[in-house]
């Protein structure tokens, strides 16, 4: 069923992007009614063109998995749920020959600013394409020896992985440095996410969210 249904909507050249309340807003937003009952009343045929809402919910699955099946595997879903929406971004497709550096520049300042990350901290690392930087990290060390980061990447570079790579120099980073853990405010969902998967235990305060993670050392 699943196979059956991606193959089916893989074929279409639409952007599916964006922001939704649930299932029946993404169908809605998105003129796919036509398109749900066709894909799913082979396996339910009381679905028709004039009930269809009747089944966004509850019926096939969860919102999540249902417009998983509907969008195919060149998006990705994530719920946040402070704003309780889904959230779809069309996955970048090939590679960027980027770098990354231990920097003291300050544009790095600048980049997280224009994310909209007001970082207190010092630059420490810069990415950098064609020598031009579209990202980076700060850092700083409290008192009780846990390394403070804000991390960002310009929203044109977001989808090639170039976050991960750079979450992976910081740890390492810390660990050089015979930190306690790390910890950071996270902006965005995505790599939100991505750091809870690599251990960090995540946490909200009014509505900041704030990743921890303790580091033993060897």
């Amino acid at each position: 069923m699943r196979k059956l249904i991606k193959e089916n909507l893989e074929k279409l050249n639409l952007d599916y992007s964006g922001e939704y309340e649930d299932l029946y807003n993404f169908i809605d937003d998105n003129d796919l009614q036509e398109k749900f009952v066709d894909l799913f009343n082979k396996y339910n045929d009381e679905i028709t063109i004039s009930n269809w809402d009747d089944f966004v919910r509850g019926e096939m699955g969860t919102d999540e998995e249902i417009i998983s099946e509907l969008v195919g595997n060149d998006y990705r879903i994530f719920y946040d749920e402070d704003d309780d929406t889904f959230i779809i971004k069309k996955r970048k497709k090939g590679k960027l020959n980027f770098k990354i550096k231990i920097s003291n520049s300050d544009e790095i300042i600048e980049i997280l600013d224009e994310i909209g990350i007001f970082s207190e901290y010092k630059p420490r690392f810069v990415v950098t394409i064609n020598d031009e930087i579209i990202g980076g990290s700060t850092y700083e060390i409290d008192g009780d020896n846990v390394y403070n980061f804000d991390i960002g990447i310009l929203d044109e570079y977001q989808g090639y992985g170039i976050s991960k790579k750079l979450i992976d120099i910081i740890i390492k980073d810390a660990k050089n440095m015979n930190s306690n853990g790390l910890k950071a405010q996270v902006v965005n969902n995505v790599l939100f996410e991505y750091l809870i998967s690599l251990g960090f235990r995540g946490s909200v305060d009014n509505g900041v969210k704030y990743v921890f993670k303790k580091i033993y050392q060897h």
